[in-house]
């Protein structure tokens, strides 16, 4: 059977077939913020269960496919998410190779759980993007970019009925040469990197938790700050919660937008897609969302006229931080992330988090130090047994097992001593008196016993005699006395034959 003409129709629809394109999003934030549920409900379009959340690697991949009506693919979408690590911002190579470039977007993740970090953390990841672009980018390439950003910028039009195939005429043709262009608004890509970017402020339900702590104006000024960085860099700001599962599809159907309209893309893909129809909103609290193109300063300074919009968008410094020599922090924003921070403290609800993970020690090794240990200290108390004396402990301090305890010993003063000791002798003296004479008198007092009561004497001779000097010589007092008892007794005592007789 001749398959010829079965082969040649399969390289036929395969060379007439649309490629795939591939698309990537770098997702930059801080480890244990929950970056991994945020990206695996991008992945999945699904709630992730908090017990789900592992702490993230410097580097992580995932991805995800887009698709039409018809269940046919129209793009994968790669994400990257990079843990913050001064030693490791090599990693960046990977996402941002200079062929993919022209097909990447950058999401800054900030969380909600901690306010006070948003700006130090803006100036650390803005920063580290400036300075890649501006070194791994040939001039040409990165100012194509940055003309790419811009473009975008001035062909914003409110919820777009936009075909990957081609551009809206409601639009309008986009310029050439945008020197002869009309200039943007002030402050607008004041700070263009040439990549789209994107805020996005996580965790917007624990907003509820901090107007406990933070007053309306504090909240009001955040969302000024972030979203005149936001203009600065041509970015967009959306505040998503988990818990509101519309905010992640929105901001998903927005990235989507973002890397597929695109004079490129345009050429590959002729399918419509789903785009971003969400409006722009600036009013509650905990669900601003703000997209590339839409916001102006003059919108900024709508919510509170006396906020510094210019400073915080790059116009012009601020004049108490300008002038103050105790900034020491460094990067593009390093100029307002003290003013910021003056204003937005840190929450008093972040004094009680839990203390984070700890990986366990492994068992095998865990067991062979508690062996040694437990030896040490086994052969140590053979030591004191033998020699009680000169006990000594030569146990790692660093371990919580506490050495075998010694004998108590108490130290009283020495007025306390001396007190005592003289109450103890005087009432010896006085008692032993009192039974030696009823004793002699009745000559019934052996040997023995007068040296039995003279060694109990000599024994508290020994335990007060480093008490003082008096108790000393009461005590040889008393051994002389008991001395001349023996010697009298066995003067005076009368034979044997002479007391029966007397009887």
């Amino acid at each position: 059977m001749d398959n010829s003409g079965t082969w040649a129709t399969l390289l036929k629809k395969s060379s007439t077939e649309k490629s795939i394109p591939l698309k990537k999003i770098l997702v930059l934030g801080d480890r244990l913020a929950g970056m991994d549920l945020f990206i695996q409900a991008l992945v999945a379009q699904t709630v992730p269960s908090p017990q789900s959340s592992q702490p993230n690697e410097l580097l992580s991949f995932a991805y995800f496919t887009h698709k039409d009506e018809d269940l046919d693919s129209i793009a994968t979408f790669e994400i990257y998410s990079l843990v913050y690590h001064a030693n490791y911002m090599d990693l960046l190579s990977i996402p941002l190779n200079s062929l993919s470039l022209k097909d990447t977007l950058v999401i800054i993740y900030l969380d909600w759980s901690n306010p006070t970090s948003f700006l130090s953390r803006l100036n650390i990841w803005l920063s580290t993007l400036q300075s890649y672009m501006e070194t791994n980018c040939d001039h040409e390439l990165l100012n194509e970019l940055k003309n790419s950003v811009e473009m975008y910028w001035r062909n914003y039009q409110e919820n777009p009925l936009v075909n990957v195939s081609g551009t809206d005429p409601s639009i309008g043709k986009v310029p050439v040469n945008l020197e002869n262009a009309i200039p943007l608004g002030d402050g607008v890509l004041k700070r263009n990197v040439g990549l789209p970017i994107v805020i996005v402020a996580a965790k917007s339900d624990q907003i509820i938790k901090l107007e406990n702590e933070f007053q309306e104006e504090q909240f009001d000024f955040i969302q000024q700050a972030l979203r005149s960085v936001a203009l600065s860099y041509g970015a967009s700001l959306f505040y998503i919660s988990l818990l509101r599962p519309e905010t992640i599809t929105s901001l998903k159907s927005y990235l989507i937008q973002r890397l597929l309209c695109s004079e490129e893309s345009g050429k590959e893909i002729d399918s419509s897609i789903n785009l971003f129809h969400a409006k722009p909103q600036v009013i509650e609290r905990d669900l601003i969302l703000v997209p590339t193109g839409w916001d102006s300063l003059a919108k900024i300074k709508l919510v509170k006229p006396t906020f510094p919009c210019e400073a915080y968008a790059g116009l012009k410094m601020l004049e108490d931080i300008k002038s103050s020599d105790n900034n020491t922090t460094t990067g593009v924003l390093s100029y307002l992330v003290s003013d910021y921070e003056s204003v937005i403290p840190p929450p008093i609800s972040n004094n009680a988090k839990l203390n984070p993970l700890t990986l366990s020690e492994d068992e095998q090794e865990f067991l062979e130090r508690q062996a040694s240990l437990l030896k040490t200290i086994e052969s140590t108390m053979d030591n004191s047994i033998q020699n009680p004396d000169s006990r000594s402990y030569n146990i790692d301090t660093s371990t919580k097992i506490t050495p075998p305890i010694k004998p108590a010993t108490f130290n009283q003063p020495s007025n306390q001593n001396t007190e005592d000791a003289s109450a103890k002798i005087a009432r010896l003296l006085e008692k032993s008196t009192s039974v030696l004479e009823k004793y002699q008198n009745s000559t019934q007092l052996s040997e023995k016993t007068t040296k039995r009561i003279l060694e109990r004497t000599n024994m508290n001779e020994n335990q007060t005699n480093n008490s003082s000097a008096e108790p000393a010589a009461d005590n040889e007092m008393l051994n002389n006395f008991f001395q001349s008892l023996l010697v009298n007794k066995k003067v005076t005592s009368p034979p044997s034959g002479r007391k029966n007789e007397s009887k």
